[in-house]
């Protein structure tokens, strides 16, 4: 008599990990259909910092926006139908900001700095998909289109964890190409326990600035991204196609010890 269960738990799961790496998981971030408005303007009918609910990750989105001093044009940010647009007036710059911490209230609804304010322990959420390495936020860059007249802007990311750990990645964007795809292991300062993330925040800041990265800044900087969201790069072909025939192998091994036990 000849034992099956090994072999059908080892081709069980070669079949696993093949649709793993066929259909890799997707954390959506945000898809921007929960509609949220604010501008920093001399006249206006929105606020410079709101939250809503929704379905957004960690069921919450604070945004705010600041615009350069002494000018009477202003600075938003829009999240609506699908895409996120942060738009600069003629002669303005300005910076936004956007939060996840999983909370309705925060301290610093008119602070400048990200940080104070932020909830590190109202999260507890999982984004390693794959290895750190393989792992990537994915932003929707489909019709980002930041203007003309040669205007940077200072693109940057935040990650928290719940001990209060705090990375961040820093690019500045505007003069070229864009990666869609910002990998986990981009991410630089204290060391984050990413399987518990305890706050997300994104900035965009096109005020004149420099940073180790260099100069950036300029008026007029508008842009716009659609989903935001965590992907993990699929296991190569080749490794489907070894995946998939030691599933065939399993296959037949088990047919051929199932006729074997009849016999």
């Amino acid at each position: 008599m000849i034992k099956t269960t090994g072999i059908l738990a080892a081709g069980a799961a070669a079949t696993m990990l093949m649709a793993s790496g066929a259909t890799a998981t997707t954390i959506v971030i945000d898809d921007f259909t929960d509609s949220q408005r604010v501008a920093n303007l001399p006249t206006t009918d929105f606020p410079s910092a709101s939250i809503v609910s929704g379905g957004m990750f960690g069921g919450t989105r604070y945004m705010e926006v600041l615009n350069q001093d002494g000018v009477t044009s202003g600075t938003s940010l829009n999240g609506e139908n699908g895409a996120l647009t942060f738009n600069n007036d003629s002669g303005t710059s300005g910076v936004g900001y956007i939060v996840y911490d999983g909370t309705s209230d925060r301290d610093d609804a008119t602070n400048t700095e990200i940080g104070p304010g932020v909830n590190t322990s109202g999260l507890n959420e999982n984004l390693v998909i794959g290895s750190e390495a393989q792992t990537f936020f994915s932003f929707d860059l489909s019709n980002f289109n930041p203007g003309s007249g040669g205007s940077t802007a200072l693109f940057s990311a935040f990650v928290w964890d719940n001990d209060g750990n705090r990375a961040e990645f820093a690019e500045i964007i505007g003069a070229g190409p864009i990666s869609p795809n910002l990998f986990l292991s981009e991410f630089v300062g204290e060391d984050i326990d990413w399987t518990r993330v305890g706050a997300l925040a994104f900035s965009i800041d096109s005020r004149e600035g420099t940073s180790p990265l260099g100069t950036y800044g300029g008026d007029n900087f508008d842009g716009q991204v659609g989903v935001i969201s965590v992907s993990a790069i699929p296991l190569p072909a080749s490794v489907l196609m070894l995946l998939g025939g030691l599933g065939s192998f399993f296959g037949i091994s088990a047919v051929s010890a199932r006729r074997q036990r009849k016999a």
